[in-house]
């Protein structure tokens, strides 16, 4: 669960000792700005419970965005949402007693099972003086065991489905049923795409209301004696039972059909629906639950990368498996590699074709270092991007080449510029920034050597943030450089918006210039129009001596490729 930072620095010239007791929040001018970007709920009451302020995220929550909500109290607020066998003011009352953080759990009227998590902490200003609570929504919801003619079930907080604990339990039993006799079985994992979207336009209650809407949908498609199941987040199970795989896959594709069908309507915003499924027959080969969920999320990413709005069904010699498997592997070993500091940093040089720089200028490449090997990225960055680990590894890289420019000052005084990559999530990930600015501003660090580069598919998925991440690292004094521009559709019409310093030509276009009139115009075209726009060039991918003269000509103004010199580990670089 989110929470509200509880202990603030003391102000200059205090003592920790001075600071104020923690469990209590205390005021400070920008905690307003900090709450409405929130995605938490998070609102203030004062000591009679009357609401003073709420965030956008509350507002979405509660379902109070066109309603006056200041000024009237939570218990009123709350009323119509929740069910209580005590009277609700009594609650809320013992909620809001007192000088410690309280909790309570109310359940919400809206479905069978739904438990909400509702925590206060008492609210101090800088004076000391008590200012009433903050009160926060827990939005993971509490999981509910019942029992239920004398068997425990599992359930889902929200949906009143079984969770995935209750679902693993009966694909245990599917499984011993499959390996004791000739009956099949299926299981599904389906995935709401695009989930993420309507919960950041219109709030997470409205994601709320979508989950159980589509998990009551899914009961109404399935057989009786079918189960439907919610693993966690927008993900659902579907157990079928006595079909044949082939039958399964109708399922499936029936089920795809239904939800997108569904038009999902919020404060008159329509969200149109599709999702992804992957599917696992359950045959007498089939041995563990476990595995066979983890089958089914490996067929599910496959259905995802096909496109969305499809299916997969998972077989062991599937292509899309067995490369989803690699890349799990890969997942692992990246993990071990930064664990036990196995990546290696690597420059390849970047020649200047239209000036004399006599310095250093490469860009710095990484490597995984397995035995004797060294692994290039391309075999293991595609499974850092499906695992989250992107921002980890650029956080590695960034680390590490700062601490080599601190350790060896003279190699630092040597360099003309490095670049280092980025990827699109670190440039979206909140706390990158921050970090970055924390590393360039080390001793021994000149920022105006630094150019930091991402893809023009990661820059212009995101354009706005794009820019004033540009902007930051631009009043730090470093560059930006586009990196495999030329691969998008509207790459002129974006690079307008972008105050990037360098274009890197992508090298598809630059490795048969030589024998390519088409791709001979397309990087004149490329190259004219970046320095119509005060931007200079890099082309990539350059093999050969005819192809760096034919860039001569046109007047790219720097080559990159193993023509000009492969790439060397950082410590044997020039």
């Amino acid at each position: 669960m989110n929470s509200l930072p509880t202990d603030p620095a003391p102000p200059p010239g205090s003592t920790a000792a001075e600071a104020k007791p923690a469990n209590h929040i205390y005021h400070e001018p920008d905690h307003a700005q900090i709450l409405e970007v929130m995605r938490q709920p998070v609102l203030s009451v004062d000591d009679q419970g009357i609401i003073q302020y709420l965030n956008t995220a509350a507002e979405h929550y509660l379902g109070l965005p066109d309603t006056p909500t200041t000024g009237r109290t939570l218990c009123e607020v709350l009323a119509p949402l929740v069910d209580t066998e005590e009277p609700l003011e009594n609650l809320i009352a013992k909620f809001l007693d007192g000088n410690e953080p309280t909790h309570v759990h109310l359940r919400l009227s809206e479905a069978s099972h739904p438990i909400l998590e509702i925590s206060s902490v008492p609210f101090i200003d800088a004076d000391g003086r008590h200012q009433g609570r903050i009160v926060t929504f827990n939005l993971d919801r509490l999981d509910a065991t019942v029992e239920t003619g004398g068997q425990r079930e599992h359930r889902d907080g929200l949906t009143g489905l079984l969770n995935r604990m209750g679902l693993e339990q009966q694909l245990d039993t599917l499984i011993h049923d499959a390996t004791s006799s000739t009956r099949t079985h299926a299981f599904l994992m389906m995935d709401m795409d695009q989930f993420k979207l309507i919960n950041d336009l219109s709030g997470h209650r409205a994601g709320d209301v979508l989950l159980k809407q589509i998990g009551e949908h899914l009961e109404v498609c399935v057989h009786e004696g079918d189960t439907v199941a919610r693993l966690g987040g927008d993900e659902f199970g579907i157990l079928l039972r006595n079909v044949e795989a082939n039958e399964a896959a109708s399922v499936g594709r029936r089920l795809l059909s239904s939800i997108q069908g569904i038009q999902f309507t919020w404060d008159g915003r329509i969200f149109p629906l599709s999702a992804s499924i992957g599917i696992v027959p359950i045959t007498e080969r089939t041995r563990q639950a476990k595995l066979a969920m983890s089958h089914a999320d490996t067929a599910l990413y496959a259905a995802k990368e096909a496109g969305r709005n499809r299916l997969h069904l998972y077989t062991p010699s599937d292509e899309a498996i067995v490369r989803s498997n690699r890349e799990m592997e890969w997942a692992e070993h990246i993990n071990q590699a930064l664990n036990q500091n196995m990546f290696r940093l690597a420059a390849q040089p970047i020649k200047a074709l239209r000036s004399t720089d006599t310095g250093d200028h490469y860009e710095v490449l990484i490597r995984m270092q397995q035995g004797d090997e060294l692994v290039a990225p391309g075999a293991f960055l595609p499974a850092a991007e499906r695992f989250g680990l992107m921002d980890k590894i650029d956080r590695w890289v960034v680390t590490t080449f700062v601490d080599y420019l601190e350790r060896y000052p003279q190699k630092a005084e040597q360099l003309t510029q490095a670049s280092l990559n980025l990827s699109g999530t670190s440039l979206a990930e909140e706390g990158f920034l921050k970090f970055l600015i924390e590393q360039i501003s080390r001793p021994h660090v000149q920022p105006e050597k630094l150019c930091f580069e991402v893809t023009e598919t990661a820059a212009i998925t995101n354009i706005t943030h794009a820019r004033l991440f540009i902007d930051e690292i631009h009043a730090k004094g470093c560059r930006f450089s586009l990196d495999d521009f030329g691969s998008g559709m509207s790459s002129f019409g974006y690079l307008r918006q972008l105050p990037v310093d360098f274009l890197k030509i992508d090298g598809v276009f630059v490795r048969d210039l030589d024998s390519d009139p088409v791709h001979r115009a397309m990087v004149k075209a490329i190259n004219e129009v970046s320095h119509a726009m005060g931007k200079q060039t890099i082309a990539e991918f350059v093999v050969s001596e005819q192809i760096m003269q034919i860039l001569e000509e046109m007047g790219v103004d720097y080559a990159q490729g193993y023509f000009i010199s492969e790439p060397k580990l950082l410590e044997h670089a020039r």
